[in-house]
Formats: C-alpha cells, structure tokens, sequence
C-alpha cells in the first residue's frame, strides 16, 4: 500500500506529459501550415510537383512515393505552395506522433516529450518538416517502422514479464512501412539491416529470429518494390543506375574533403552541440549492446551513420541521407539528459534468466517495473546539475540557427548588413523572390511573341530546377522544356523532353546566373540568340541582389 501515492504521481506525471506532447503536436501542426503558405517554393519542391503531374511507377531520381504524396495534397488545396506541402507536413508532425509513442514504450513520456521537442529545434529537421522533399516521407515511414518493431518486441509498459509481445501483424506493418518508405526514398532500405541488428543483440528478441514472420515482412516490402522494378525494367535501369551512381561521385577530390563535409552536415541537420551529445550518448549506449532499449538505439542510429561515413570516405554523400538515424539519435540524447540513470549510463546488469527467452527482470526499465510508463527523473550529476548548462546551450544553438533558417534577413540586418556579401545565404534565400523572375520571364516571352509571327514560342531552362521553378510560377504553370547541355547531369526531363520536336521554335531561356559556356552552347542550337537580360532580385537586409538571373530570347532552335 506505501507504493500507491508514488504511482498516483507518477501516473499524474505521464499524463502531463501526454498533455504537453499533445499541445507542441498541435502548435508544430500550426506552425508549420502557417510556413507553408508564407514561404515560396524550393528547387525540389517544384521538381517534385512536376513528378506528380505526371505520375508513373517510377521516375529517373526515385520512386513514385513523393510524386503521389503531393498529388493527394494537390488534389485538395491545388497547384498551391500549401497544395504542395499539405500531406508532407500531416507526415512530419505523424513522425513526431509516433516518435513520441515510441519513447513512451521505451523510456517513458518524460523522454518521449524531449524527444519530439529536440527534433522541432534542430536546423534541417525543422526547416525539412515544411517542405515537400522525399525526406519526409521518408521520416514518417521510419517513425511508423520503429514504433510497429516495438510493437513486435516490447511489452506493453507496466505489464507484468510475462505479457504477451504484439501481435505477429506488427511485423506486416513494419515491412509496410519499409515498402512505402523505399519507394519513396531508397535510403528506407537501411531500416532492415536495423531490424535484423535489433534482434541479434538483445538475447530476448533472438527468438523472432526463428520466426517466419520477419522475413515475410520483408518480402511484403520487396512487392511494394514492385512499379520500380516494372519501370527499371521499361527504362534500361535508370533509376538503378542513377541510384547507384550517386554513391560514386567526384572521388578526385582531396582526401578527407567529403568526411569532413558530411559530418560537418550533421552538424547542421541537428546543430552543432546536439551532434556531440549525440554522439556522447551513443557511446554509453555501444557500452550496452545487449540492452534491450540500447540495442535499439544501436540498430537504427549507427549502421546508416556507419555506411555513409565510410562512402563519404572516397566520394561525396549528401547530408540528408542518413536524416532519418537523428530521430534515435536525438532519442538517445533525450534519455542521457531527461531520462533515468539506468536508461544508458549504468553498468551491464546481470541477466538471471540467461536462457535468452523472455526478457529477464534485470533488462526491463524501471518505468515498465514500476509505473505505468513513466520514469524518475535523472540523479544530479546526470541531468538535474552536470548537463544542465551545456544542454542549455547545446538547445539554444539548435535554436538559434533554426531561426536563422526560416528568418535569414533577421540576422542581417543593421549592423550585420556590411558584413553579408553577394552570394552569401545562398540557400537560405533559394525561396524568395520567384514572382519577380518569373513575371521578367514573361515579359520576355511577351515581347518575342509579337516578334515571331505564327512561330511557336515556348520557354527552356538549361537545367531541372529552373525548369522546374518557372513551370510552377508562370501564368497558366505551362510546362517548361530542357535544353540538355552536354556533359551536364540527366534527370527525368530527359524523359519528358524530345529536342525533335522543338526544332524550329523560338524560345525564351533561362538560367538561375551566369554560365557562358551554357550561353555559348545556346548559340550552337539557335539561329540567333540576344544578349541576356540580367534579372536581379533583391530583398531587405541583404546587401546587392540575392539572385542575378539571365533570360535569352533565342530564334529558330536547330
């Protein structure tokens, strides 16, 4: 009886912490659908919205995954910014969702909260949370998959040893969501080896080795594979070989020049300071393997941070490909700081069953032993005094850049101004300023129009993104041709577009700056070509034109 005001708190407790869970998911919800529609479009976006105007079983990036996500949304709201971003940002706030009740089941609310409110203050997450980009996508698929293998593994919390694990349909679920996930981003495929790590190393779980029903969940992902492999198959294997390729780039470079890269991306997908306590916590855990919520860190954390710092090593990666191994990462982090002592520090427990059966009672966490899911808070010298400053700096810098991200002339103004040159916050600023270009392109397009009599005039870029971009902020969105320039990189326009058929047509073409050799290129194809005409965009803040485009009125492609 002495135990029951002890539970009585700690029941309080959880439930304050689902409450405040529930109010950041609806303010994250909020938040980000206000961005949407305050924000222009991103280079991919756009390239994406062009995917789901044309939806096949397979595109020249990627599979069909992201081009039918926005079409859903674009269906409902239109060809809009928020269109466009709508069903993304449903699933980045359902990732948050299932993160949450993810950590519950390992590591208690308290952790499941800090988890979700670490991952909506690191930099690329958070800014990555509003865009339709296949990672996001991606994301959801990956927080579904962790919480269905939970499910699968794991004991509801405060049930008794002898609980029954999930279901056997939890696995069917699991090898859904790596299907889903894969086609729409291939790096999804790296949460299988996560399951098969997951069980070898926690002696308990090693019986769903001599199970069917993994393996039948990953045949259930393989078939969901299935327009991807009928489209390779149609196309020579682009997608194969575009997706192998990009493992494979610019291995010329200096020694160290992409693992320095990579890593220093790491750092601004999370910021700086929780990378470190990333990799801080992912070293107590390493000193755990056998624990059931370690190992679980372990398998869907190290194996893609591992496989991408060793291509990193001899070619280029890009900095979101391992986006998803930052949602265990960060959870992790939560149960360094916010957790019990148990959750990743304490010494190896001894385990009284040792026939690798059930999950011994040494294994399961004090919350699951003696609360319905709610841990003690952290000893001092762990979370309440140690880590208190440098987690404190380690989220305000997480902060703080975010802010900068979706606020970049914020930072720049007054006496910041001088100090930010042309072509500085390049990529902060990729999304402002589109209507300007696009109403010059026009104007151009206007005026070659009257010059060209019975001539058709279209409009061309010399790349994806700016054919992509002007396609999607035209009057009427017409669809805008590529002029392949040689030796340059391939993309699905070359699917698309049929030089053939343009050739007699004047055509308004444009490109994101200078290029002369591209110009010079130009040249070659039309009869005549104008000089170009600069179309610069300025925004207040920044000091001289943040982007200087260049519009050709070009007559006669040949």
């Amino acid at each position: 009886m002495t135990d029951e005001p002890t539970k009585s708190t700690e029941t309080n407790a959880a439930r304050s912490y689902h409450r405040a869970a529930f109010v950041l998911l609806f303010a994250l919800l909020v938040i980000r659908l206000v961005t949407a529609v305050r924000f222009g479009m991103a280079w991919d976006e756009a390239y994406y919205w062009q995917w789901s105007r044309r939806l096949a079983l397979c595109y020249y990036d990627a599979g069909p995954g992201m081009a039918l996500t926005i079409r859903a949304g674009t269906t409902l709201l239109g060809d809009t910014p928020l269109g466009v971003r709508f069903v993304p940002i449903l699933m980045s706030v359902g990732a948050n969702a299932l993160m949450y009740a993810t950590a519950c089941r390992w590591f208690g609310p308290r952790v499941g909260f800090w988890t979700v409110a670490l991952a909506s203050i690191a930099p690329l997450l958070a800014i990555g949370s509003v865009l339709a980009t296949y990672d996001l996508p991606q994301i959801f698929f990956w927080s579904a998959g962790l919480y269905a293998v939970t499910r699968a593994v794991r004991s509801p919390p405060g049930a008794p040893s002898e609980h029954p694990r999930g279901g056997a349909h939890w696995w069917y679920v699991t090898g859904l969501c790596v299907g889903l996930g894969t086609i729409t981003k291939p790096t999804m495929i790296f949460f299988a080896p996560g399951v098969l790590l997951l069980l070898a190393l926690v002696p308990a779980y090693r019986k769903h080795l001599a199970s069917p029903h993994p393996y039948l969940a990953f045949v259930l992902a393989v078939l969901c594979l299935a327009p991807v492999f009928i489209w390779n198959a149609q196309n020579d294997n682009l997608n194969w070989t575009h997706t192998l390729n990009r493992g494979n780039r610019s291995t010329d470079a200096a020694p160290g020049r992409w693992l320095g890269e990579f890593w220093g991306g790491q750092g601004l997908v999370v910021g700086p300071f929780l990378l470190i306590a990333e990799l801080i916590a992912l070293y107590h855990v390493l000193r755990r393997p056998s624990d059931p919520r370690n190992a679980f860190i372990i398998a869907f954390t190290v194996p893609i941070l591992a496989v991408c710092t060793l291509i990193s090593l001899r070619s280029k990666v890009e900095i979101n490909w391992s986006v998803a191994a930052h949602l265990t990462g960060l959870l992790a982090v939560a149960a360094l700081w916010f957790g019990e002592r148990s959750a990743v520090r304490s010494p190896p427990a001894p385990n009284p069953g040792g026939d690798g059966g059930e999950e011994s009672e040494s294994l399961r966490s004090t919350d699951e032993r003696t609360s319905p899911g709610f841990p003690p808070p952290a000893p001092p010298g762990l979370g309440a005094g140690g880590l208190r400053i440098p987690r404190i700096v380690a989220i305000a810098v997480s902060a703080l850049l975010t802010i900068v991200l979706f606020f970049p002339n914020a930072l720049v103004i007054g006496p910041f101004g001088p100090f930010v040159a042309n072509g500085t916050w390049e990529k902060v600023n990729e999304q402002y300023g589109w209507e300007t270009i696009a109403a010059a392109v026009e104007r151009e397009r206007a005026v070659l129009k009257a010059e060209s009599g019975d001539t058709p005039v279209l409009v061309a870029g010399t790349g994806y993104r700016v054919c992509s971009i002007l396609s999607f902020y035209l009057p009427g969105q017409p669809f805008v041709e590529k002029i392949q320039i040689p030796d340059t990189r391939r993309d699905q326009y070359n699917l698309w577009t049929s030089e053939s058929k343009l050739t007699g047509q004047n055509a308004v073409v444009a490109m994101e700056r200078e290029k002369p050799d591209e110009e010079a290129y130009l040249r070659t194809r039309f009869a005549s070509v104008s000089e170009p005409i600069i179309v610069h965009v300025a925004r207040p803040g920044f000091k001289g034109p943040i982007k200087s485009w260049y519009v050709y009125r070009c007559m006669k492609f040949r």
